[in-house]
């Protein structure tokens, strides 16, 4: 399995793209897979650990209730979360994660685009209309669109679509 093979940076729960510090002792939990692969992890990673791994499970190590603590974060963490620790998920993402059927709306699309992908700076737009676009206090205009989807190099259909990056490009 893929998770037993990482380079082990600090626990042996960390992914080699994942740069998140440990949190508590590294060996707070155990987690394990079906064919007998055994890791001790801090709870940290190990909810990480969890959260990728479908067929992983988790057991106490040397930190009373952690292996709890480990499923919980588990249950509120996406799968390879070490990829979103730079750049947020695009709507679409966060849908398929959640396993959600989802047309976004162009207030959600808008609001993700300016408060996630540009962090309410938008060239062409002041930061008061990018404030209250992002936090969907006023209803974009076409002019506004237009604003949006050119900073995020992208078509006003595609920004109406929620298929946004990332982050911002430029």
């Amino acid at each position: 399995m893929f998770w037993l093979e990482v380079a082990v940076h600090v626990c042996g729960g960390i992914h080699p793209e994942d740069r998140t510090a440990c949190e508590g002792p590294q060996d707070a939990v155990r987690v394990s897979d079906p064919s007998g692969g055994v890791m001790l992890v801090c709870v940290h990673h190990g909810a990480r650990v969890l959260a990728t791994v479908t067929v992983a499970t988790v057991s106490p190590g040397s930190v009373p209730r952690a292996a709890i603590e480990a499923y919980r974060r588990a249950k509120e963490t996406p799968p390879n979360v070490w990829q979103w620790d730079d750049e947020p998920m695009t709507l679409i993402e966060y849908a398929v994660w959640k396993g959600i059927d989802w047309e976004p709306t162009q207030a959600e699309c808008v609001r993700h685009a300016i408060a996630v992908c540009l962090r309410f700076q938008v060239p062409g737009m002041s930061r008061d209309r990018a404030f209250l676009l992002g936090t969907t206090q006023v209803e974009a205009t076409d002019t506004d669109l237009t604003l949006i989807a050119d900073a995020l190099d992208m078509t006003v259909e595609r920004l109406r679509s929620g298929d946004l990056p990332g982050q911002a490009t430029g």
